[in-house]
């Protein structure tokens, strides 16, 4: 069994620290649920998550620390050079040291997620609402660590995300009276009907560029390079035929 789920490993991403740590361990969990050798009563995510029986029967342990040594391996090789500094040989304490390392945000991944606000831009060449929705999310993970980041800030965030050629931050912002009104879901909303105008006025643009090509008329060539074309076109016996008489 093992032979035909490590092929899977590339699957699974390289756990490169806290900010892939939940990705790394959905991917690496289904790994491990499959990977037993035959004969074995229990997978390697058992080990892991220590929901193993208690056994005295030496073959099943001798299954069992075959099944360890394959896991340890496989989770050392979807883990980038320099986050394990401990040599593990229970593959459960390897699975718990990089849940307690990794799984809980702590500031360097606090650090990184803010980070990712502050970087994000919109394309502007298709529907914004994908993008706005991952930028969300980065707030969602930042709620769930406990960190609390005005929604004032939030929408500031979002609004200056936007390309410089739609402008539309100055004009967002002198409309509204009161920075109670600088709410999220008002900057979403014109940035949606920003993006939604622009793509409007492309299309008609697009179209009148269209007509235009379409209305000009055909340049015609001079008449004696008609009359050279049409000769250097006949068959070479009938240009040099002279009048019978």
């Amino acid at each position: 069994m093992a032979s035909a789920v490590l092929p899977l490993l590339n699957s699974v991403p390289v756990l490169t620290g806290a900010d892939n740590y939940d990705s790394w361990k959905r991917n690496m969990r289904n790994i491990l649920t499959l990977l037993q050798q035959d004969g074995s009563d229990c997978s390697a995510l058992d080990m892991c998550e220590d929901t193993v029986t208690v056994t005295s029967d030496a073959a099943k342990l001798a299954k069992r620390a075959q099944v360890e040594k394959i896991a340890i391996a496989a989770i050392n090789t979807r883990v980038a050079e320099g986050l394990i500094s401990v040599s593990y040989t229970l593959v459960r304490d390897l699975w718990v040291a990089l849940e307690n390392m990794y799984g809980t945000a702590g500031p360097a991944a606090i650090y990184f997620m803010y980070q990712a606000t502050l970087g994000f831009t919109i394309s502007g060449n298709k529907d914004p609402s994908a993008e706005i929705a991952n930028f969300e999310q980065i707030y969602n993970c930042l709620q769930s660590a406990g960190v609390d980041i005005p929604a004032l800030v939030q929408a500031m965030t979002l609004l200056r995300s936007v390309p410089s050629s739609w402008n539309i931050a100055s004009s967002f912002l002198a409309a509204k009276s009161s920075v109670n009104d600088v709410t999220y879901q008002n900057v979403r909303a014109a940035i949606l009907t920003e993006f939604n105008q622009c793509r409007t006025s492309q299309a008609q643009a697009n179209k009148f560029s269209g007509m235009r090509r379409g209305n000009q008329k055909p340049q015609w060539k001079p008449q004696g390079n008609q009359q050279q074309q049409q000769q250097q076109q006949q068959p070479q016996g009938q240009q040099h035929q002279s009048p019978q008489g």
